[in-house]
């Protein structure tokens, strides 16, 4: 009986080698995964675009007046890889300065002055606004460079909207 005992906790010892084997090797393949996936996306520039158009700086009711939108929301979404921008029309002919492609609505950080004006999958509104209707854009937010509480403006056309906080 004592050799059957030490058998069984020779096979005991091996099952465990080889699962402790298994883990590391599953743990070796994780980690090779996540550096080929980090490693394959497209890097940024090492210096961010800053926005260098000098606009003029509006008060709420001046920004609604000049442009025809009234901003709802400006809100970081898609686990921070997204700006999630919102903006009511008060004035469709106005408003209509929200699809000029040279342009495009921007958000600016208003610590570091990094633009955000490229939208996600070429999203974009086109055709006729109408008066009351809230529409959004949603812009990519690269290496999560806006944050939730941070302070934003918000570019349209020649307008600038200052101290929006971001959600």
């Amino acid at each position: 009986m004592g050799s059957a005992l030490t058998k069984l906790s020779d096979l005991s010892l091996k099952d465990n080698r080889r699962a402790v084997a298994l883990l590391a090797s599953l743990a070796l393949l994780a980690g090779l995964g996540l550096w080929l996936f980090a490693s394959s996306r497209p890097a940024l520039p090492a210096n961010p675009p800053q926005m260098d158009r000098n606009l003029t700086s509006l008060s709420q009711s001046a920004f609604e007046e000049a442009t025809g939108v009234h901003v709802t929301l400006v809100a970081v979404t898609g686990q921070g890889g997204l700006i999630d921008f919102r903006y009511q029309v008060i004035d469709p002919d106005k408003a209509a300065i929200v699809h000029d492609p040279e342009k495009p609505p921007t958000i600016v950080d208003e610590a570091t002055g990094q633009a955000f004006d490229k939208p996600w999958m070429q999203h974009g509104h086109s055709g006729e606004l109408n008066p009351g209707a809230t529409y959004y854009l949603i812009l990519v937010n690269p290496k999560g460079g806006i944050k939730s509480g941070d302070l934003v403006s918000v570019l349209i056309g020649d307008f600038r909207l200052e101290h929006v906080r971001v959600k």
